[in-house]
């Protein structure tokens, strides 16, 4: 809304008689997971952190929680390709685009949660109710315009995001080469659009 404000108010031919060339887009996206995110009081992080660090106890707010996961590298591939074609002068692809995951990608928190342990074997978690943080209860993407106007789609499904972004965090609290694997994850990533 902000952004659409701005434009209306700013780039507004009717209001404006100088022509300008500047395109203007936003774009927001699901809730993004993969390797390297280390922010507090996100599931996947927290995950981490309390299978791995073993100090932290994984406390969950609100665990029916209906979320929209997708993997990483599908946000960053579909901002990019936004970028380029409105670098390209594509006048018609100013506005909002929503970048979201597949249908089965929609889960609670503690499908998340469970999904997670089944691949990392461990741990339990406790729910602690914290009412002084107002979140929706669900969060859904319409996508279809970002399907139709750029071609961009949802590759990974839910378990093969969780097992690329499980094998990361994985392989860093071995003291793997990092940068190698984050490599053959792009290039896996890549291989499949």
């Amino acid at each position: 809304m902000v952004i659409d404000s701005y434009t209306k108010s700013f780039f507004n031919p009717r209001y404006y008689k100088k022509k300008h060339q500047t395109l203007i887009a936003s774009a927001r996206s699901g809730n993004a997971i993969g390797g390297g995110d280390w922010q507090k009081d996100r599931i996947v992080p927290d995950i981490i952190r309390s299978i791995f660090d073993k100090k932290e106890k994984l406390i969950i707010r609100n665990p029916e929680s209906i979320r929209p996961w997708q993997y990483i590298l599908e946000l960053l591939y579909g901002y990019m390709l936004l970028a380029k074609k409105m670098y390209e002068g594509r006048k018609e692809l100013c506005g909002a685009y929503n970048f979201g995951p597949k249908e089965k990608n929609y889960l609670t928190v503690r499908e998340i949660i469970h999904q997670t342990f089944k691949i990392i074997k461990n741990r339990s978690y406790f729910i602690k109710k914290d009412s002084r943080k107002r979140e929706a209860d669900f969060l859904k993407l319409d996508i279809e315009k970002v399907k139709k106007k750029l071609g961009w789609k949802p590759i990974f499904d839910i378990d093969e995001t969780l097992k690329l972004t499980l094998s990361w965090y994985q392989g860093f609290y071995n003291k793997d080469d990092i940068v190698s694997l984050t490599n053959q994850q792009i290039k896996l990533f890549f291989n499949e659009i």
